[in-house]
Formats: structure tokens, C-alpha cells, sequence
């Protein structure tokens, strides 16, 4: 229900009325805890269901950097149909799609002491339509390390748990150290404190 909302709001902003030219939006997609786990299904609702339709003349007239002119957002835009969203200039009018180039906006995702949201093939899905995604934790927050894995009773199947995107580790000690993409070793001897903190995740 809360994604749902947000994806009309979301919608509602990309269907408003723009000026001739306006570039394609830029989306940063940002949230904390849980809400760090909902902003990674945003994202990827976004990157999968909503596409911005570009007119060729603008796009030609900005050297290949897409202009948008006319604009429209569609849900369900792989293989599903369209929403009816507006025309000209992004409003009403209802024009005709095929005028248009399809395209998916840039979206960028930051999260803060997220918690695990899908198995290993959802990271890789993940990171594969939405590449540009930080997921800062301070060190020693134990909620990053939930879930770990959960057992189907109706399939038999174990599945664990797997963290996306680019790890940022931030030194509990609030000395300003950061760590970007640790690698096994960084992470064995320099955060190797364990992550049993409740009061890091705030």
C-alpha cells in the first residue's frame, strides 16, 4: 500500500505539464531501516514499470542527450498496457506512443541501515536494473544482518538472505572513517567487531 502510493505520487510528477526541452528526471530513491528496504523495491518497481517517452526532434536537437518534450510515465510499460497518461507536453491529449522514444529515467538509490530484502537472485536482478545504489551502514548495526534466511514449508527450500548494492561501512567510532566496497580482507580485520549494536542503526 505504501509503494503503491508513493509509485501515483511518483507518477502524478512525471505526468505534470513541462516546458519544451525539459531533460529526462533524474530519481534519487532514499530511505532508512525499512523504509532502506522499501526504497530498493521502488527503485526496482520504477526501473521496471515506468518509462519516460522522449520525442526524437528533441533528442536530435540536444546532441544525442535526451531532451524531453513531450513526456509520459507508463505502468506496466514491458509487455503490459498502457495507463492512458497523458499527451502533449506530458498532460492530456493522448498522442500516439509509437511518435516516441522509450526510455528508462536515471534512478539512483541510497539506504541506510537497511536489512536484507531478497535471495541471491534478487541482487543480482537488482543490480542489474538499478546499477547505481549505496547501501551505507554504520558499523556494528545488527540490523543489517536480518534476515539471514527463511525455510518454505510449501516448496522445502532454504532461502537465504543477500545483501545488494554498494556497501559504505562507517566507522563506529564517529571518527569520519568510511570504508566504499570493503573487501573480504578490510572486512575481516578492520570491521571485525561484530554487528550485535541496536543503538548503531540510529
Amino acid at each position: 500500500r505504501v509503494l503503491s502510493a508513493v509509485m501515483d505520487c511518483a507518477l502524478n510528477c512525471f505526468e505534470s505539464d513541462a516546458p519544451a526541452s525539459t531533460p529526462a528526471p533524474k530519481v534519487y530513491v532514499t530511505g532508512h531501516s525499512l523504509g532502506g528496504a522499501l526504497a530498493q523495491l521502488f527503485s526496482t518497481d520504477l526501473a521496471c514499470n515506468v518509462e519516460v517517452l522522449v520525442d526524437p526532434a528533441s533528442a536530435a536537437n540536444h546532441n544525442a542527450v535526451v531532451g524531453v518534450s513531450k513526456r509520459r510515465a507508463r505502468r506496466n510499460s514491458f509487455g503490459g498496457a498502457d495507463s492512458g497518461a497523458g499527451g502533449e507536453g506530458g498532460g492530456g491529449g493522448g498522442g500516439d506512443l509509437n511518435a516516441y522514444y522509450p526510455c528508462q529515467f536515471p534512478i539512483a538509490c541510497y539506504t541506510f541501515g537497511q536489512p536484507r530484502v531478497g535471495n541471491a537472485a534478487w541482487s543480482k536482478f537488482f543490480a542489474r536494473r538499478v546499477p547505481h545504489c549505496f547501501r551505507v551502514v554504520t558499523e556494528g548495526d545488527v540490523f543489517v544482518t536480518v534476515p539471514k534466511a527463511s525455510f518454505s514449508l510449501a516448496k522445502g527450500k532454504l532461502a537465504v538472505y543477500q545483501h545488494t548494492g554498494v556497501e559504505v561501512v562507517l566507522d563506529d567510532a564517529a571518527t569520519g572513517t568510511i570504508c566504499v566496497a570493503p573487501t573480504a580482507v578490510e572486512s575481516t580485520f578492520r570491521f571485525s567487531k561484530g554487528y550485535y549494536s541496536i543503538a548503531n542503526h540510529f
